[in-house]
């Protein structure tokens, strides 16, 4: 199961929608705007990679005045996959 993250929902919850990235933060999130977009859907070939979360987590840090470790970008997965992953159940 690919890992799917929350910019789409923490975005919604501060209210914005049909966001367009500036330049600016696209140089500074080290994206394109095509992969800016898929991040936000949850589509495209590849998952976010760890450089493109920490970059998102940071710049969401800072937008929202949280430490990093607040902001949860991608879901967990659920306790019962977990079990499962480890043959703890």
């Amino acid at each position: 199961m690919e890992k799917r993250n929350r910019l789409k929902e923490i975005l919604s919850e501060i209210g914005l929608e049909n966001l367009t990235p500036s330049k600016i933060l696209l140089d500074r999130l080290k994206i394109t705007r095509l992969r800016f977009f898929q991040i936000l859907e949850n589509k495209g070939k590849n998952e976010v990679t760890v450089a493109e979360k920490d970059n998102i987590e940071g710049w969401l840090a800072e937008a929202l005045n949280k430490p990093v470790a607040e902001v949860l970008l991608m879901e967990n997965e659920p306790n019962d996959n977990i079990l499962k992953k480890h043959n703890l159940s």
